[in-house]
């Protein structure tokens, strides 16, 4: 995005976040001293279904833990934090409440739901736990849902509606649509 200037004068910071103290960031960053918003999806593997769900005991279920320590340290206008649905359900639901009453307690409203990606014209069912922190009192609002079934809904995107029209993938590097070539399979697998 940077490269395409949508978001040429956004600060980026590519680190491990476990590298990286909020409050050393220096505040000439951001405008006002404090960035806009944090957005992020800590790593699910630790609450993924298809994980061995280890919850707080792995450390990469710790992560979203850091995701609000940054959060209260910045005091952005917003945050947005993605993950799996598991995790509302993590050590009977004190995860997501932990997370939710720590933001809470730094000024922010705090709405937490499951959204299905389908629904909003994305062509994967793709459910995640979405939550939302306002600085101050306002609640967050939820996007209606425009994908589905009904009268009043656009219908589902299917995969072959989102890459259709997309020209074929390239036989030479660098390739095309974005870097994409051909996978040269070997002889088991052709």
């Amino acid at each position: 995005n940077q490269k395409e200037g949508y978001c040429k004068s956004a600060t980026i910071l590519n680190h491990e976040i476990n590298n990286l103290i909020p409050n050393e960031i220096s505040s000439q960053n951001w405008a006002g001293g404090s960035p806009a918003g944090i957005i992020g999806g800590p790593p699910c593997e630790s609450y993924s279904s298809h994980g061995r769900r280890k919850g707080v005991s792995d450390p990469r279920g710790q992560l979203v833990f850091v995701f609000a320590e940054w959060v209260i340290q910045l005091l952005p206008k917003f945050f947005l934090m993605e993950n799996v649905p598991l995790l509302a359900k993590a050590d009977e639901g004190r995860v997501l409440t932990e997370i939710i009453n720590k933001t809470r307690k730094a000024g922010y409203a705090v709405e937490a739901t499951i959204l299905n990606a389908s629904e909003f014209g994305a062509a994967t069912k793709r459910k995640r736990l979405i939550i939302i922190g306002l600085r101050g009192d306002s609640a967050p609002q939820w996007p209606k849902q425009t994908h589905g079934i009904g009268t009043t809904l656009a219908p589902y995107v299917t995969v072959r509606d989102a890459i259709n029209s997309l020209p074929p993938a390239s036989n030479v590097e660098p390739g095309d649509p974005q870097g994409h070539v051909l996978v040269k399979h070997t002889k088991p697998v052709a």
